[in-house]
């Protein structure tokens, strides 16, 4: 567990000083500031904040799963794993760390962003923004960020290109977040009778989800390596 915290921490470092850590720290802050100034539409603050949490989300998924799938192909192609397969932390804790480190990122600037949405919507959209209504919101975000993560996962391994990956990301990603949105908020809350709970479930589900992907990649990721 000790070896594990120290690739996250390390894989944070390191996502921390690319370019797609920069264009996401400046587009979605920027996004979140002109949002009221440059949207015109429904005046309900709860409307207009699951809008902007559907785009700062896609926003940000594409842009750390697109550096997950780069960072994997160039890390396979320099045999960078090389050493795992001799040390005593394994390639799947590798790989998760990397997905965590990307999940971690990007749930804190996107979770910032949301507090300052909700200040900044209250005040220039009618209708209050409930505390339940945030959570439900900034838990199925922090979800299909979870998704994202694992999806990006399996197409890094399985793709010789970081190019085609990327595309191929950009599609995948864009339909399941959008499917789990739509389940989520149809299906899960009426069957658990309540937002929260809704929110919740999603999110265990995208869990299990991205670790069941993160098995077979792992196994093709070493299959790479030897």
């Amino acid at each position: 567990m000790n070896e594990f915290w120290l690739l996250f921490l390390d894989e944070l470092r390191h996502f921390s000083r690319t370019r797609f850590f920069v264009w996401v720290c400046v587009l979605v802050p920027l996004l979140t500031v002109s949002y009221p100034f440059i949207y015109f539409g429904d005046s309900d603050a709860t409307i207009q904040m699951t809008s902007l949490l559907v785009n700062l989300c896609q926003i940000g998924c594409i842009i750390a799963g697109c550096n997950l799938i780069a960072s994997l192909v160039h890390d396979i192609d320099k045999r960078t794993f090389v050493p795992f397969l001799v040390r005593p932390v394994s390639v799947f804790s590798a790989l998760v760390s990397r997905q965590a480190a990307m999940v971690a990122s990007i749930f804190c600037i996107i979770a910032l962003s949301i507090i300052t949405a909700k200040a900044l919507l209250a005040s220039f959209f009618s209708g209050a923004i409930t505390d339940n209504s945030f959570m439900y919101l900034s838990l199925v975000v922090l979800a299909q960020i979870v998704m994202s993560a694992g999806i990006g996962a399996i197409l890094g391994v399985t793709q010789s290109s970081a190019a085609t990956g990327m595309l191929a990301f950009i599609f995948l990603n864009n339909m399941v977040t959008m499917c789990l949105f739509f389940f989520s908020d149809t299906f899960l809350v009426a069957w658990l009778g309540g937002k929260l709970q809704g929110g919740l479930a999603m999110l265990f589900i995208s869990i299990v989800a991205a670790a069941a992907i993160s098995v077979p990649a792992s196994k093709k990721l070493k299959e790479k390596v030897l």
